[in-house]
């Protein structure tokens, strides 16, 4: 399993084992949030993912795709391995 560090309260650094969409998830998160994107800017940039199914995808709880991968990270303006734990 990928570990990932988070910052909780911009204070606390843990180390956390989470699966590979929790992952891809929190790391979407993170660059969206360092670029200073709101969820809901993401969501319509991407096109055809509403802000539910962006905040699931966040949250690990759905797959993201190749192809959603490829337009959040044009978007975002990352490489997918920046995303990818592989």
């Amino acid at each position: 399993m990928p570990k990932i560090t988070i910052t909780k309260k911009a204070v606390v650094e843990e180390e956390i084992s989470v699966n590979q969409n929790q992952y891809i998830g929190l790391r979407i998160s993170q660059i969206r949030k360092r670029k200073k994107m709101k969820q809901r800017e993401l969501a319509e940039k991407v096109g055809y993912i509403n802000i539910s199914f962006l905040c699931q995808i966040e949250n690990g709880h759905k797959t993201c795709t190749l192809d959603r991968l490829k337009t959040i990270c044009e978007v975002l303006g990352c490489k997918s391995s920046e995303i990818l734990p592989f």
